[in-house]
């Protein structure tokens, strides 16, 4: 397979019924990577950076693809990487170069008659390879860190008539007395359901800005702690040296969750011992590769590490997640946001945010087979619609 052309597509789309918080003209923009082999298969994969920065990738996609445009691979060839000394080992290259090599990934599979699962598994330890009957959980993600109490309690009640296995939902913009009542009441109704809803909790202290000090981090944790799966991002995931603080005077045993806005392996490594659950995500954290690597080399050494699919995108975002957890069984939850996204309607007429748990792999291949880029004319990209809070 040799590369013919590899382009950049961006596109905006009405998110969140106009009042999702981050989104404040009402519309969320994703960036989409192509990649056109000379047998003319054209695979594609998206960009998380692409919902915080959108303008700038394009320029950033089209220098990389100069140094891979006319190169020849196969299954047995797989050194994508254009290198470029100190930048591209992580960051936004690194998360750019692992979006083409999972198009080139998906154009080696389809020509080599191999679904995306099991060319997945390919690569992965057998010991870590998921068995048909291996289970994957699936929480719904929503609760917006801005939500009444009503508004947090209609979200989980969705997930309860929807059988979903988890709930998650934010906290830590509003005050904490507002925060506790919402997580009380969530508790209440999740408690009452005949089957067992697990409840994730996320700070989104990444995001929010003043962040949490550690009095406050730890505090919170505590308020909240008895029946929590885990908590996600008490703090930014650059400060792992306040990450080792707040284990010393919180509980070892409490569960906490991070690495979305990772894209290298020291990343993952620095907080091992520190985090019960590492969040991967395919569309930012390296290829597909990069992560099965994570997986493969971090379970040997960390045995008791678990990992979860976290998913923030469109469509596509939400297939190439799942083909990843259907590939392994160390990913144990999967992330399925709530919030609505009129995009995918057009990307992918035939997938339901209700029937993604019950979708085959085959499904899964024909759906990325099936992507139409070249007919949204109605998501045409807005200029200043990247993710913001102020």
């Amino acid at each position: 397979m040799r590369i013919k052309s590899i382009i950049t597509k961006r596109f905006s789309s009405s998110y969140g019924k106009n009042k999702s918080y981050g989104q404040p003209l009402g519309i969320k923009s994703i960036v989409v990577v192509s990649v056109t082999s000379d047998n003319f298969i054209t695979r594609s994969a998206e960009l998380y950076s692409g919902i915080y920065i959108p303008e700038i990738l394009g320029d950033m996609v089209d220098y990389l693809s100069k140094l891979l445009i006319g190169k020849e691979y196969n299954l047995h060839q797989l050194d994508f990487y254009s290198h470029i000394p100190f930048i591209s080992n992580s960051g936004i290259y690194k998360s750019i170069q692992g979006a083409i090599h999972n198009c080139i990934l998906q154009i080696l599979f389809k020509e080599n008659n191999l679904s995306i699962v099991d060319g997945l598994k390919s690569f992965l330890y057998f010991k870590f390879q998921r068995k048909e009957y291996d289970s994957l959980k699936y929480y719904l993600s929503g609760g917006s860190v801005a939500y009444s109490v009503q508004e947090t309690l209609n979200d989980a009640n969705i997930a309860i008539l929807n059988n979903y296995e988890g709930f998650k939902m934010r906290c830590g913009l509003q005050d904490i007395e507002i925060d506790t009542n919402r997580v009380s009441e969530v508790k209440s109704i999740l408690n009452k359901n005949i089957n067992k809803i697990n409840l994730m909790i996320d700070f989104i202290q990444g995001t929010l800005r003043p962040s949490f000090d550690l009095k406050r981090a730890a505090h919170n944790i505590n308020l909240f702690k008895d029946g929590i799966l885990w908590f996600e991002e008490p703090f930014d995931p650059d400060k792992v040296y306040v990450y080792k603080k707040l284990r010393g005077i919180i509980s070892k045993e409490v569960p906490l969750a991070i690495g979305e806005s990772f894209t290298s392996y020291s990343e993952y490594e620095s907080f091992a011992d520190l985090i019960q659950f590492f969040q991967l995500d395919v569309t930012h954290g390296g290829s597909f590769l990069d992560l099965i690597n994570i997986i493969n080399n971090l379970m040997d050494e960390y045995p008791k590490l678990k990992f979860t699919s976290h998913v923030w995108g469109s469509g596509l975002s939400i297939l190439l997640n799942l083909a990843l957890a259907r590939a392994t069984n160390c990913i144990e939850w999967f992330e399925i946001p709530m919030v609505e996204f009129e995009i995918n309607n057009y990307l992918f007429p035939d997938l339901k945010m209700n029937n993604i748990r019950s979708l085959s792999n085959k499904d899964i291949d024909e759906l990325l087979d099936s992507i139409d880029l070249s007919n949204i004319d109605n998501f045409k990209f807005v200029k200043g619609s990247g993710y913001r809070i102020s």
